[in-house]
Formats: C-alpha cells, structure tokens, sequence
C-alpha cells in the first residue's frame, strides 16, 4: 500500500486472474453506498468488460482506504496504445479500454462523498507515477474532468462535451402519458406526419419488447446489422465490431441469471409498421433510470419518414 495523501491509503492490485475476485465485493459494496446509477459502472457490466478486454488491456485495480481500513474508493486503471498522427502514444483509461468498440459513458471514479477529493487527487499522482504519455477520460462525467484538470495544472487538456438529453417519466405520467405534448410543435408534426407515412405504406405501427434471452440474442444481431448499414453508409464502421458484439452477447447471458438481473437488466424494443422494422434500441436498466446505448435504424429514401423520432416516441 501506498499513501500519497494525508487522507487515504491507496491499493494496487496488478493485472491477473484475482483482479476481480479481490476487488468485486468491495466495488459492489460502493455502487450501494455511493448509489451510484451508471449502467456502466455496474457490477454485471464491468465484470463482462474484464473477461472480454482486461487481460489484454494490462487493467490494474485501485482500491483507497481510510487509515481505519474502511474502503473510500475504486477504480480501474487500463494501460494501452493508440495513435497520435503518425506516432505511437501510450495511454492510461480511467474503467474503459482503448479502440474495443464498447464505448463507456457516464463514467467516474467510486468513491464515497467526503473521500472523494482526497481519492482523485491521489488517482492523478498514481497516473502521474505511470510516465504514459496521455491520459484518457473516456465518456468521464463534467464533474470529474474539472477535478482532475484542478489537479494537474499545466499540462494540455482536449475533448468534447456531450449533454445526454432525457425524459422524466413521472412528468409524462401526470399528464397521462401523452408524451408529444411535451415535444416542440416542429416535433410534434414530423412524429404524427411520420407515422401515418408509415401506416400508409406498410400497415399498423406497434412496438415489441423482446421477452427472454435468446429472443434478445436474435434481436441485438438484427440491430447491430441495421446500425452497421447504417455507418456504412456514412463511411464508417460503426461499434459492432465482433469483439463488441461478443462482449453484447456475453452481458446478455450474464444477465439472465437471476443474482444479478437486481443490478442491471437489459431491453431490447423493436417499433414495426406492419412487419417492417422502423427501429430498434438497446436499453441499458438500472436503479430506475432507463440508459439508452445503441439503436438500429430503417432509414428509407423518403426523408419524411423518420425512424429514430418515430422509435423513441413509442
């Protein structure tokens, strides 16, 4: 152990077949404490993340203590490569690993309220001890960045800040669910000229809810097949790569047993007009919040047809 603030003992755990085992109890116990709701910082979610890329990410596990023994903090730290140009860089990631294709968003560092400084001042003197030429806060809340930009003065800082809209669902209740009216007028009329487009054309608009697991299975391959369309389309990629695919299919399975379904469960919801598919999202569930991660989208030359309001409304 080592202590590098006046506050807390910080813990390494190396890279290994006991990474998890050690540090799970410990993360599952801070999730409670802290009620932390990201999808992707939750126990099914991480450990899916470890088996697939840790091994090969050199992940190693941090873990903060009061002088008492009592844990304050986690965290995982991943070492990887990447480019910069034409150069070679290496690179410290903060729960994530680089180039796989399973992004991580509203990502942050475990840690109780009152310990909180104390732990990221020390996450940034472990980073600054690793001598990695960058260090990437990937999908990190706002919070996070200005802390640890606050302890690491004078040195360069780039990135992009995304604000994931939302809807309270408890808002749309009071008023009976009639959720359009919460939408701006222009919304509003692109959504109802939409659908009765595609009542005309294919039939009846209903949306599914994929029931069971291998129902669940089938559809995360006809999404990730619309998505790659999709990108292709653009002249890109996309996310589904097989890695990213495999390591879908994996959290899938692990959440169907039921000791951990409490934690984190996913839904998948296709929306049809007749028996064509308009659309299709992967929801991530946790502690009420409903997460949206991917969707898989119809598009079709006419552009008054729109697949992804038309999806999301429903």
């Amino acid at each position: 152990m080592t202590s590098l603030s006046p506050t807390v003992i910080r813990q390494v755990i190396p890279p290994g077949d006991c990474l998890w085992s050690e540090i799970s109890p410990l993360w599952e116990a801070l999730i409670a404490k802290t009620g932390e709701t990201s999808a992707f910082l939750s126990k099914p979610w991480v450990e899916t993340w470890l088996e697939h890329f840790g091994q090969k990410g050199r992940t190693s596990g941090l873990i903060w203590r009061l002088p008492s023994g009592e844990v304050v903090g986690c965290a995982l730290v991943t070492l990887g490569t990447g480019k910069l140009g034409p150069f070679t860089v290496s690179r410290a990631y903060l729960n994530a690993s680089p180039g796989e294709g399973v992004g991580c968003e509203h990502n942050d560092v475990l840690a109780l309220p009152a310990c909180r400084p104390a732990v990221v001042e020390d996450l940034v003197a472990y980073w600054r001890t690793l001598k990695v030429d960058e260090v990437m806060l990937e999908g990190v809340r706002e919070r996070l960045f200005h802390e640890v930009r606050s302890c690491w003065p004078g040195v360069p800082w780039t990135g992009h800040r995304s604000v994931s809209p939302f809807v309270d669902l408890e808002t749309v209740r009071t008023i009976e669910g009639d959720f359009l009216n919460t939408l701006s007028g222009n919304t509003r009329s692109q959504i109802r000229r939409s659908i009765r487009l595609y009542e005309k054309r294919f039939g009846e608009v209903t949306l599914e809810i994929a029931s069971e697991r291998d129902q669940r299975l089938e559809w995360l391959e006809v999404l990730a097949a619309l998505h790659t369309e999709t990108w292709i389309a653009r002249g890109e990629r996309g996310v589904f790569n097989d890695r990213a695919l495999a390591f879908h299919q994996a959290l899938i399975r692990r959440l169907s047993e039921t000791t951990v379904a409490e934690m984190l469960t996913v839904d998948f919801v296709r929306v049809c007009a007749g028996g064509e598919t308009i659309g299709m999202l992967y929801l991530l569930v946790v502690s009420g919040q409903v997460q949206f991660y991917q969707s898989g989208l119809a598009y079709d030359a006419d552009r008054r047809l729109k697949p992804g309001l038309v999806t999301h409304y429903f």
